[in-house]
């Protein structure tokens, strides 16, 4: 039985779907597969609404009314049509766990990226390459060939353009979920070099130095990507955060992020209903990059072993560091310097779940209360609040720490109890801060359901914890809780 399609009213079938409806009927079937990933599907624009949430808004249903759901994954991922404010019809992907993409420009473009035969069309997925295994279908393949459409080696083209055409989507369904969807929100600009060549001016490797840290459609990196003659990085969002560019004949690759584990750039931040991406990690691949390099011999290095060595600028702002394979230089990084985000809250999860940090905010209280923080950012004026217990252990979490703890505000004497008990990083599992907030609170509030009672906000429910942190501290420092060498 063919599927019927149920598009929202006013948006029509594309010509090219209406033809391989007509001519290879049976990839419509109920049960037909094309390829390993992908199958026709189609639902009422209602339900593609319970993809956004469980409990639908107007602002829900109206974004679910620009959508044309055409296909599925093995997943769950939907697959559709959505009418963008440009008023064209990219194809996007809808993730099962709530990540986006945007896969293609057209219709056609979608199968065009179907026939090459990718195992998964995926939000996170990677095109640059030919596919390992060819899940594509012959039939397919050639019905396209025979309209005049060509079938390339890679997707990297057709998802990048259609990315780059269309960095708004993500920001467009965060705005329908929280109720203000606006079409009048402007679509950015595609990003263009600056007109004047001066920005192209000075040595290869100062185009590269001059790019770390900055945002992708910054004139530092259009300029660099342009004289390279390398594409544009595509849109980013906190679900899909990583993109790169490379060129390979010349042994460059760039990567940009818009979730960068970096004080100045951290969280992720909008320009409309588009996330900002910076380029943060640079790799010169020394058996093609014949570029210059500045003098390195004599270079102040931190640290040098027999395989590498490293330099990190004063203000954070920079870090060289090159790899050695037998004596012979391998390969150069050049990177922003990024910390480990021990302790993350989340605004908006907290509007959902106001009490989801409640146990992370306990432990980031009493390691300020003991010392264990960065003295001069915790100093005693700032943790008075807490001493005197005027606020509470989740205020901590949210005002002194900015709703972020970084390993650079963990002194290195005290890094290695944090890893062992906090991270986990240790032999025995019951010495861990997962076992303890098990054995203490029966379970962590990240995992109660909304209708359970949670771990309350108070210096009572503190106290219960940190007297397992204290046995867990003491048993560090007589080196009974040792951290695992991995």
């Amino acid at each position: 039985m063919s599927i019927t399609f149920h598009f929202p009213s006013g948006m029509a079938l594309p010509a090219l779907m209406i033809e391989l409806q007509y001519e290879l009927p049976w990839l419509f079937d109920d049960d037909a597969v094309v390829g390993d990933g992908f199958a026709f599907y189609s639902q009422e624009p209602i339900d593609t609404a319970l993809w956004f949430a469980r409990k639908t808004s107007p602002s829900i249903l109206a974004a679910a009314n620009k959508l044309g759901v055409f296909g599925s994954a093995p997943d769950g991922s939907l697959f559709a049509l959505w009418q963008s404010q440009r008023g064209d019809y990219p194809v996007v992907c809808l993730g099962s766990e709530g990540g986006t993409q945007v896969l293609a420009a057209s219709f056609a473009d979608f199968l065009r990226l179907l026939a090459i035969g990718y195992g998964a069309l995926e939000t996170a997925g990677v095109y640059d390459e030919p596919p390992e295994e060819d899940a594509s279908s012959p039939l397919l393949r050639d019905w396209l060939v025979a309209k005049g459409l060509d079938v390339p080696g890679t997707g990297e083209q057709i998802v990048s353009a259609a990315a780059q055409a269309h960095p708004d989507f993500h920001g467009w369904c965060e705005d329908a979920i929280h109720g203000v969807l606006n079409e009048a929100v402007p679509t950015p600009a595609a990003d263009v070099a600056p007109e004047s060549m001066d920005g192209m001016s000075g040595s290869l490797w100062d185009h590269l130095i001059s790019a770390i840290g900055k945002p992708s459609n910054s004139p530092q990196v259009v300029s660099l990507l342009r004289r390279l003659q390398a594409r544009a990085l595509s849109s980013t969002h906190p679900n899909n955060p990583d993109t790169h560019v490379a060129v390979q004949d010349m042994g460059i690759e760039i990567e940009a992020s818009c979730a960068l584990h970096h004080r100045q750039y951290w969280p992720p931040r909008r320009e409309g209903r588009v996330y900002v991406s910076y380029v943060h990690r640079i790799r010169l691949s020394h058996d093609a990059y014949v570029g210059p390099l500045p003098m390195l011999e004599n270079w102040p290095w931190d640290v040098v072993t027999e395989s590498s060595r490293t330099w990190q600028s004063p203000d954070r702002s920079l870090r060289i560091k090159q790899d050695f394979e037998e004596g012979t230089l391998a390969c150069t990084h050049l990177a922003l310097p990024e910390e480990r985000a021990y302790i993350t809250a989340s605004p908006a999860y907290e509007i959902e779940k106001p009490l989801v940090y409640v146990e992370d905010a306990f432990f980031a209280t009493w390691c300020a209360l003991n010392g264990l923080l960065d003295p001069e950012k915790f100093n005693e004026k700032v943790v008075q609040p807490w001493q005197k217990r005027t606020q509470t252990p989740l205020t901590f979490l949210h005002i002194p720490c900015d709703n972020v703890l970084w390993s650079g505000d963990i002194p290195e004497t005290f890094a290695s109890f944090i890893s062992a008990y906090y991270l986990g990083f240790c032999d025995s599992e019951e010495q861990t801060w997962r076992s303890d907030i098990k054995q203490v609170f029966g379970s962590s509030n990240h995992f109660r359901k909304d209708t359970d009672a949670m771990t309350p906000d108070s210096w009572d429910a503190y106290d219960r914890i940190a007297k397992r942190i204290v046995l867990r501290f003491t048993q560090w420092k007589v080196g009974k809780l040792k951290r695992r060498e991995c």
